[in-house]
Parts: C-alpha cells; structure tokens; sequence
C-alpha cells in the first residue's frame, strides 16, 4: 500500500499539539485544502460491479473528529444486521439526500443526528473529500465534521447496533490497514480493510477512511 509523504516538511501529526482544539483544526482543514489529486479506492461506473446500475443517487456522510484533550478520534458506526443495504457492517453516519436538504453537508449532519444524536449546532464542517460510488447505487460523499465538545452518542436502535472510536493515529500508521481478496459471484475481489480491536472496517467505509488517511499525510508525515 501507497504511504503519501511530503518530502520538504517533516513535521509530524504525533507531535501535534493536540491540547490546542483550534490549532489542530486549523492543520485538518489546511491539510483538506490541498488540490492535489490522490488515487482512490473507488470503482468507476464502468466496474463489473457497478456497470448495471444506470443511476448513482446522491448520498453523503460525516467523518466526524472528535477532539478530546488526550487526541482526536473518528466516530464510526457498527450498522444494524436487519438492514437492507451493508448489514453489520463499519460505516459512517450518512445516508441519502433528501430534497429539503439545502446541500450535502446538510444531508451528513442530518443523518448523524437521526443515527446517533449528534448536535448539528456544534460541528464545524473542515472540507470534503472524492465521491464514492457503491454497489447500493449511490454517489457518496464523505463530509469531514470537527466536534470539540464532550458527546455521548445516543445510537438510534432501527439503524445502528453499536457506536465507537477510531483513534487517528492509528488510522495514520500504514501498518494498521491491509487488502484482501474475497470472493464474488463476479469473480475475486481486492479490498482495503482497516481491523481495529473486534471491528473489520471494509468496503467503502474504508475507502474513505483511506482517502482521509492520504489526504493528511500529504500535508504531514505520520
């Protein structure tokens, strides 16, 4: 796997100072600021997978960061097993626009306190990162939300089983995400899966934690 890194700046994120909420989301959104196109995990309409779907329906979800003084960690959602799209599976809150939704962002901070309670009022959106486009039908794009206040997540029993935390530092050493090989009706399949404590972060999930990941490192080394 590809670690991005800048070759003339070797300041480290581990030697952030995390203790400084506004300085460390002054670095995030710098570092969503860059232009510079990264490779994605995403497949192109023309995927085997994708090329039966005619119409890709908008859709975005909220990499939020919670900033707490001993780091920031990512909220992630452990799905319900009776859903009809991506049971049990690691994702992030979001879901489908809907049409009184003024813009994407407004579509994440909506489903993430429909999922998990989540205050719209107190998170700061930093930037934005590539669509993504899944076997569901949908363009999803990842939403990146800064929360600096103390959350208790209220999970929402028809869509979400189990709430937890992904530390970014961990997300940001490359040692922590793998691919694998899984099998298909289609054929065999490379994914990227990024296994933390007893959850298996696969699919797209991943691969926007994935472009998150890159996206920082282009700003800083890990």
């Amino acid at each position: 796997m590809t670690t991005y890194r800048p070759t003339t700046d070797t300041r480290s994120w581990r030697a952030l100072n995390w203790q400084d909420a506004s300085l460390a989301a002054e670095e995030f959104r710098l570092a969503l600021s860059h232009n510079r196109e990264l490779p994605t995990d995403s497949p192109s309409a023309r995927h085997p997978l994708l090329r039966h779907i005619e119409h890709f329906r908008p859709a975005a979800v909220l990499l939020l960061l919670h900033w707490r003084p001993q780091g920031v960690d990512i909220i992630l959602t452990k799905r319900q097993y009776h859903l009809k799209h991506h049971p049990g599976q690691i994702s992030l809150p979001g879901g489908r626009q809907d049409p009184q939704d003024r813009d994407l962002a407004a579509t994440a901070l909506r489903e993430a306190h429909e999922e998990i309670g989540l205050p719209s009022e107190q998170v700061r959106m930093l930037g934005g990162l590539p669509a993504l486009l899944t076997v569901s039908g949908y363009e999803v794009t990842p939403l990146v939300g800064w929360l600096d206040q103390p959350f208790r997540a209220t999970p929402n029993p028809g869509e979400v089983a189990q709430v937890f935390h992904l530390p970014l530092l961990y997300l940001l050493n490359p040692d922590h995400a793998h691919r694998f090989r899984i099998e298909r009706r289609s054929g065999a399949v490379e994914v990227l899966a990024i296994p933390y404590q007893a959850h298996f972060i696969w699919g797209a999930s991943a691969s926007m934690l994935n472009s998150f990941r890159q996206r920082l490192l282009l700003h800083r080394p890990f």
